[in-house]
């Protein structure tokens, strides 16, 4: 149960799970869905600037997008197709938790 409690509170592994990030880029990916701009990251993470911008153009690579705008349209929709199995294991989990 512990895995899918995770599972919808950082649905961001799902995507994690799916590509292949290094444990850097997930960091700044994280930081850049949570809304933090590239300086932010870098204080964050005590990396430089250029560092983040490398491993954003990285994850763009991966995920075969240009930009963040093209980043988020993506995880929107790729969000989108998964709904209904997220669907499905929420009603599971209140289902288990309520019995």
């Amino acid at each position: 149960i512990k895995n899918i409690i995770d599972r919808f509170t950082h649905p961001e592994e799902i995507l994690f799970k799916n590509y292949n990030f290094s444990p850097r880029e997930k960091d700044v990916l994280t930081l850049l869905l949570r809304g933090d701009r590239i300086k932010e990251i870098a204080n964050k993470l005590f990396i430089a600037e250029s560092t983040v911008k490398e491993h954003l153009s990285s994850i763009y690579a991966e995920l075969n997008v240009k930009n963040k705008y093209e980043l988020f349209e993506k995880l929107k929709d790729y969000r989108q197709t998964n709904i209904e199995y997220e669907s499905l294991l929420s009603y599971l989990l209140n289902h288990l938790i309520n019995e």
